[in-house]
């Protein structure tokens, strides 16, 4: 509901690829497109998804909040949603297969959902 109410609030313009950004967190490297797009008079710029290349000087669409230009994103399935569907669309997909598959919660079988252990109990089948 949050990225839907973002979503609702953005502007919508164009950026320019400019360079390819690295940076290391440890062991681990990310690396990604950094773009420029103007929000009125000011040169706004961000970091793009990791691993999500285009070429230097190539338009990308833009998304951002206009009282927050700095939390720009492209405008894509995967930058706008994507830690949605990680955050979100696992955990709920294996609650799905958990309540769906018979042998794990029997038909018609009341359950009580708790914050503690046991975090799920069958009262009956």
């Amino acid at each position: 509901m949050q990225k839907l109410i973002w979503l609702n609030s953005v502007e919508r313009t164009n950026g320019v690829m400019h360079y390819i950004g690295k940076s290391q967190s440890g062991q681990i490297m990310s690396v990604y497109s950094v773009i420029r797009f103007f929000d009125g008079k000011d040169s706004v710029w961000f970091n793009g998804s990791s691993n999500m290349f285009f070429d230097r000087g190539e338009v990308i669409p833009v998304i951002y909040p206009k009282e927050h230009p700095s939390e720009a994103k492209i405008d894509n399935f995967v930058s706008v949603w994507g830690d949605t569907v990680a955050y979100a669309g696992i955990p709920g997909l294996i609650l799905l297969i958990v309540f769906i598959h018979p042998e794990i919660i029997p038909r018609k079988a009341r359950i009580k959902l708790t914050t503690g252990k046991p975090y799920l109990t069958i009262l009956e089948a």
